[in-house]
């Protein structure tokens, strides 16, 4: 009897085929763009450092003030030095950096939702700059990584909101499915050396199944060749 045996890959003509598709150059550009942002964001923090100090340290008075007016009442009393506030800032700022910047690496490799991701960002660099102009760091020299950063933010927000960006990560969405499904193209054919592993067995003529005679009449004469019979008649 025949035994199936495993299912056996079909040729690359007879696959559904779906190249990878192509890379729109803006969303290539937009990775470069967010990586000047980045840059652009650490020199202002750099440029704004004395600033950012006096501000830290008055956060951390007031707060030492609000503890100990606290602590009169019978509570304990935490002192919380400027320092601590600057190096938190920094943490953070490096969050914010790997963050962004994997976004936009995802959203280039075709992530429609790190795409997103990265036009929420684009936006809020956007509104920050526009802030900026209203504070005091408009008359230092501080604004111009700050303009420059944003600039760059507008450019990558329109290169990611293009249609070719939009209608790029839909057909990569496609191609992952495909890929993770099993029967993307392969560049080798067959897929192994010993393929296939099992062959089914020859074929083995059967014999022709039993085929029911006839009845036979029972030996003797029949009526209709009985010569006497005939005569009779």
């Amino acid at each position: 009897m025949y035994q199936p045996g495993p299912p056996v890959p079909l040729p690359p003509h007879d696959r559904p085929q779906q190249n990878r598709p192509d890379r729109p150059t803006g969303l290539a550009i937009a990775f470069e763009l967010w990586v000047v942002v980045v840059v652009a964001q650490w020199v202002a923090f750099v440029a704004q450092l004395p600033d950012l100090r006096a501000t830290s340290r008055e956060v951390a008075q007031r707060v030492n003030d609000d503890t100990a007016a606290t602590a009169r009442d019978g509570a304990a009393q935490v002192h919380i030095s400027d320092t601590v506030l600057l190096v938190a800032m920094i943490i953070v700022g490096l969050v914010t950096t790997a963050v962004v910047l994997g976004a936009a690496w995802l959203g280039r490799s075709g992530y429609n939702w790190a795409r997103l991701v990265s036009i929420f960002f684009a936006v809020y660099v956007l509104v920050d700059t526009v802030f900026r102009f209203f504070s005091d760091a408009r008359t230092s020299w501080a604004m111009i990584p700050i303009v420059i950063g944003g600039v760059a933010a507008l450019g990558a927000l329109y290169t990611a909101a293009l249609r070719d960006s939009d209608a790029y990560c839909r057909a990569m969405s496609g191609y992952r499915k495909q890929q993770k499904s099993g029967w993307a193209p392969s560049s080798q054919w067959p897929p192994s050396p010993n393929w296939p592993s099992q062959q089914p067995p020859p074929y083995q003529q059967q014999p022709p199944p039993y085929q029911q005679q006839p009845p036979s009449y029972p030996p003797g004469r029949h009526d209709s060749d009985d010569p006497d019979d005939k005569d009779r008649r």
